[in-house]
């Protein structure tokens, strides 16, 4: 019996330290869940936080934003709008919210954007832009709408952002009539107008360009600009280049300047580059100066002619008459002498006077319908216009000449003594110089005239307005193709050089 109560005291021990065990193992259990519990609460409570810390932003973001802000859910239901809905369409916040969309805008509205709404709420993102009714007007308004997804994927509504965009919509068609007018203008201009690229590439050709270069805008474009232009000087390989860095360095346009179409046998044209900073592009306007070239002969043609006209007019009217007057100015000297009168001196001084003046016609005549000018003559003719103006005016005036004559034609040579007597006229009447040389240089293919004198030098008014005979020197040089430039010299006085390649 004892023994029996002795087993069963033992297992009660046993289970008794099991309990003890398992009730220490719980407590821990217990201590630990209740860890856990404050750690997730505090956790909530941060996420709590920051969601509603996530919240403000959102709604603060949503409305301070200048546009229409919104979310409708699944049945078309605002269940938020931003401020900017109470200023659009004149009515509070509280009187949008829980109502479709269907009820709060116009139906003219509804219509436009229902066919968006059905899609948008199928999950597909939508983007339009529109004429809209509101109660302060018609607008012109960019919507968007993004579908709200659950965490498996079903659409439960959608965001939508709606901005007013009617000034710029408006800016976009004042600029787009602007484009469309500047276009017509580009491709109806009379002169020939390109654009460029930096590199000096063709981008657009307008048709009075297709029509001076017989391209079309298609075969044109990014073609080399030097493919197109020739410069009148074959020597001149760096004019383009040069031009090219000056217009992009320019804030105003450059002075034009001339060159040929094609190969340098084309048609004259006019060049003015300018570079256009905001479009990033050179615009070359061509014009084609033909015209101006044959009115230039002509002027050229009328003042020789005028010319030799004036000199057969004093050789044969004005020339006869002071003959002749001579003649009698003698003859009345020769009987006061016999009459020992003392008026025979003054007799003999007029004749003086008239042979002088007479000598001084003739010059002038000479100078004005000289003999026909041949290349190989012209040297001497020179000679022979410095000789006449040193003895008629007293004026050191000088020639010289180094090199060869590349010249081929006898009009050639006439245009060269034409520009270095206008000069040299010009030198004697306006700049009160003591000293004036003519200097002719050639080689196998360049010429160069020069006349130098050491007067005054040019003035602004000089500048200002160039008189006729630098006019006609200047058609001339274009008829030779050369380059005729009139600056002041080094030391004082006046240089008129002219060049040109043969």
């Amino acid at each position: 019996m004892n023994q029996d109560l002795q087993q069963q005291l033992e297992r009660l021990q046993r289970a008794n330290a099991r309990l003890s065990a398992d009730n220490a193992e719980l407590g821990r259990k217990l201590k630990s869940a209740r860890r856990k519990k404050k750690d997730l609460e505090r956790q909530m409570a941060i996420r709590t936080g920051e969601l509603a810390t996530s919240e403000d932003w959102f709604r603060a973001l949503a409305e301070n934003v200048p546009s229409m802000f919104s979310y409708v859910d699944r049945r078309q239901i605002y269940r938020y709008v931003n401020r900017q809905y109470e200023t659009t369409m004149n009515r509070p916040m509280e009187a949008i919210i829980g109502r479709s969309v269907r009820e709060i805008i116009a139906p003219e509205n509804y219509r436009a954007v229902a066919p968006h709404i059905e899609k948008a709420l199928a999950g597909a993102p939508q983007r339009f832009i529109g004429d809209f009714s509101f109660p302060a007007g018609a607008r012109v308004m960019d919507i968007r709408y993004v579908p709200d997804r659950d965490s498996a994927g079903a659409v439960q509504g959608f965001f939508a952002l709606v901005h007013d965009i009617t000034e710029i919509d408006a800016l976009e068609r004042a600029l787009d009539a602007t484009k469309q007018r500047l276009e017509g203008i580009f491709r109806t201009a009379a002169d020939g107008l390109l654009t460029a690229t930096p590199d000096g590439r063709v981008e657009d050709f307008n048709q009075a360009a297709t029509e001076l270069f017989g391209l079309s805008a298609k075969q044109a474009r990014q073609r080399p600009i030097g493919e197109l232009l020739a410069h009148p000087d074959p020597d001149d390989a760096e004019w383009l280049r040069q031009a090219w860095r000056a217009a992009g360095a320019a804030r105003d346009a450059l002075p034009t300047v001339e060159t040929l179409g094609g190969d340098g046998a084309g048609t004259p044209l006019e060049l003015s580059i300018r570079w256009i900073a905001d479009l990033g592009l050179y615009v070359l306007v061509l014009r084609d100066i033909s015209e101006r070239r044959r009115l230039e002969q002509e002027v050229i043609d009328l003042s020789t002619q005028e010319q030799e006209r004036l000199g057969r007019e004093i050789h044969d009217g004005l020339g006869q008459q002071l003959t002749a007057l001579s003649l009698m100015a003698a003859g009345l000297a020769k009987r006061l002498q016999r009459r020992d009168v003392p008026e025979a001196k003054d007799a003999l001084e007029l004749r003086r006077h008239l042979e002088q003046t007479l000598a001084d016609a003739r010059i002038l005549s000479s100078g004005l319908s000289p003999v026909e000018i041949t290349p190989e003559g012209l040297p001497g003719a020179l000679q022979a216009l410095t000789d006449r103006v040193c003895a008629a005016t007293g004026i050191d005036c000088r020639f010289e000449h180094t090199g060869d004559l590349p010249l081929e034609e006898p009009e050639q040579a006439a245009h060269l003594y034409r520009i270095a007597q206008e000069a040299l006229n010009n030198a004697v009447k306006h700049s009160g110089a003591q000293r004036i040389l003519i200097r002719l240089h050639g080689d196998a293919r360049r010429l160069t005239l020069s006349v130098q004198d050491d007067g005054r030098g040019l003035s602004s008014a000089d500048h200002r307005s160039p008189g006729l005979g630098l006019h006609i020197m200047h058609y001339r040089a274009h008829i030779l193709g050369g380059r005729l430039a009139v600056e002041s010299a080094a030391g004082g006085g006046m240089l008129v050089r002219f060049s040109f390649t043969v």
